[in-house]
């Protein structure tokens, strides 16, 4: 049973992490929770036709808190905004390899400058993802004595 639950959870964030900020994204979890809410409907019916020998309320209430939790999980992996690579439209992801006499993104109409300087901010003037602030050096009556 613990298999499907953390599974279950994986397979839903990574389908909403691959295909975040796309409609694919969003219709992944809205499906989980639809399962989901199935899987609730389907324990609280098993309650009524077995008339209370098989207990169900406590695990409706786990798994109404295990569908929150992985559908506010998924929908924060699904609004993380998209990140392309240099020389790419920072707007669609196009490759402007070439294109830098154009004002436009042929395929958003972002201006190619903003996006060239959107992605220069983001990985810094050699492409490489900015260092991190070097580290204030400790002082010697920190050491041991």
């Amino acid at each position: 049973m613990i298999p499907f639950f953390t599974g279950f959870a994986v397979i839903v964030w990574m389908l909403a992490a691959f295909y975040r900020r796309r409609w694919q994204s969003f219709a992944s979890i809205l499906l989980a929770m639809l399962f989901m809410a199935g899987l609730i409907r389907f324990h609280s019916y098993m309650g009524e036709v077995t008339e209370g020998r098989i207990y169900t309320p406590v695990l409706r209430h786990v798994l109404i808190g295990y569908a929150c939790f992985v559908g506010v999980t998924g929908l924060f992996l699904a609004c993380i905004p998209r990140a392309f690579p240099r020389g790419c439209c920072q707007g669609c992801g196009y490759d402007l390899a070439g294109l830098h006499h154009l004002r436009m993104c042929p395929e958003c109409a972002t201006s190619v400058r903003e996006s060239l300087a959107r992605a220069a901010r983001r990985h810094g003037p050699t492409g490489e993802p900015p260092a991190p602030p070097p580290r204030a050096p400790e002082s010697p009556a920190a050491g041991p004595r």
